[in-house]
């Protein structure tokens, strides 16, 4: 029953690419655009390592190694 979910969780970091074209046509400079892409890349990454870093905090070491 918590397949679906987890995917969902798996998917729910990679939905956002869908809107870096309309961002770069919207953009007041696009020549920006690739500094705004990096920087987008940096502050997920800290969102990503936060919530792992939770997560442990959490749950300690009676987490699985691998989640897939």
């Amino acid at each position: 029953m918590t397949v679906p979910l987890s995917f969902g969780l798996i998917m729910a970091g990679f939905a956002g690419h869908a809107v870096f074209p309309t961002v770069y046509r919207d953009m007041e400079t696009p020549k920006l655009y690739s500094r705004m892409v990096n920087w987008t890349y940096v502050a997920t990454t800290f969102v990503y390592f936060g919530v792992a870093a939770c997560g442990y905090l959490m749950f300690g070491s009676d987490t699985m190694q691998e989640v897939s």
